[in-house]
């Protein structure tokens, strides 16, 4: 096993740290993941490269280990990693460490407490205890300004640990779509009593956290945001006919529902093409339809592709056309990032959408998924070849959903509970 190359934080950049207003203080953030970096997951890379860009610290903690993924992602991206990234031999070291043993005690004290009668999460915490105790005894020998959990379940577990041996740090914690439908653990309670910020990306997501016992005074929206340098550089001819998805191929995302609609759109459109990017379980079920549909000459299965690959792709294609019903769908990144492109974005009518689309200005919401009437309003997108709505799509996205914006109200979000 390759582990990342060990990068110190200098004495310099921490006193660097430290000089300034509170208003403009760069700041030492460290991030806790589960897995850093995951290809399927850019929008936590490009957090973490969005506070960088705005002259901050950032050391990205992954509870899981290294592998060569990552490595290729930390290539890729430019990342900058701290020592003890990820889980390695050293994390048994810390185990065995006595001045550690009140935070294991702390642990298995939480773990016990907060159990829940479920035994899955418990024993999936007690795999993890060496690492948490690693991580945490990291931040008590090194304190920095913010530490954030980037995901509400085991990630959190550090904040609850960070709240006894490093008080000083301002405790914050996300809490996506994802760990209100499914993910939280009997352990994430605890941790939202811990922190000072709750973030999440909807207003969708609110009155869920409200009901989950935090108080209006710690929720911060924040709607996520997507690295505006996709759109630099040149474009490839956008394709008149050209309809583009992508997606991580699962039932819940309904490309077999995208397959119908597209033959009924050939019906009209007779050279129409569709780009399906993505891989995942049903990929082989949906060649075989479009093969069963006829239209499987017309229809291209890529794979996955690179960020910068996919929006070229988008570039090309005239609609985009994404109909996920999946429950835990909050404003996809993938959209922003079709609109960003120009596409004429039509999309289904998932929780907070309207936050991100306009109907008939920056794109189209179809409340139904019936193929049929899907179809209709791609024809009608395609016939116009008006650039009116992707053009909007474009200026909206630019305007309001770039990461370095969406950082920015990170930060002045943990400032204003650091300095009052």
């Amino acid at each position: 096993m390759h582990e990342p190359e060990q990068v110190d934080a200098s004495a310099d950049f921490r006193g660097a740290c430290n000089t300034g207003t509170p208003e403009r203080a760069a700041m030492r953030i460290a991030y806790i993941f589960m897995r850093f970096p995951m290809a399927v997951q850019p929008f936590a890379i490009s957090d973490v490269l969005a506070l960088e860009a705005n002259g901050h610290h950032v050391d990205a903690y992954a509870l899981s280990g290294w592998d060569k993924h990552h490595a290729e992602l930390v290539e890729a991206y430019g990342l900058r990693l701290p020592r003890r990234s990820h889980w390695s031999w050293r994390t048994a070291v810390a185990l065995a460490r006595p001045d550690n043993w009140p935070i294991l005690g702390r642990l298995l004290s939480i773990l016990w407490r907060h159990r829940g009668g479920e035994v899955v999460p418990m024993l999936k915490a007690l795999a993890l205890a060496p690492r948490l105790i690693e991580v945490v005894a990291e931040l008590k020998r090194n304190p920095v300004d913010v530490v954030h959990a980037f995901w509400g379940h085991y990630p959190s577990l550090a904040l609850t640990l960070a709240q006894t041996f490093a008080p000083q740090c301002h405790r914050s914690i996300f809490l996506g779509a994802y760990d209100l439908t499914s993910h939280l653990i009997p352990y994430s309670r605890p941790a939202l009593e811990a922190c000072q910020t709750v973030t999440t990306h909807s207003e969708e997501n609110r009155d869920t956290l409200l009901a989950f016992g935090v108080r209006p005074e710690q929720i911060a929206v924040i709607r996520r945001g997507i690295p505006l340098d996709l759109a630099d550089g040149p474009r490839p001819e956008r394709e008149s006919l050209r309809i583009c998805t992508a997606a991580n191929l699962q039932k819940e995302k309904n490309m077999d529902i995208v397959l119908r609609v597209f033959r009924q759109v050939r019906e009209t459109h007779g050279e129409a093409r569709l780009m399906i990017a993505g891989d995942g379980e049903e990929r082989a079920a949906l060649e075989k339809l479009a093969g069963e549909l006829g239209i499987a000459e017309h229809v291209d299965f890529p794979g996955h592709l690179s960020r910068e690959g996919l929006f070229q792709e988008m570039a090309r294609s005239r609609v985009f056309l994404f109909l996920s019903t999946k429950v835990s769908e909050r404003l996809p990144n993938v959209v922003k990032e079709a609109m960003l492109a120009g596409c004429h974005c039509i999309v289904s009518e998932t929780p907070g959408i309207r936050e991100l689309i306009e109907p008939g200005a920056t794109g189209e919401i179809v409340p139904h998924l019936d193929p049929a009437a899907v179809a209709g309003t791609v024809n009608a997108a395609l016939a116009t070849q008006d650039d009116r709505i992707g053009a909007a799509a474009s200026r909206f996205v630019r305007e309001t959903m770039s990461s370095e914006a969406a950082m920015r109200r990170h930060t002045e979000v943990w400032r204003r509970e650091l300095h009052g």
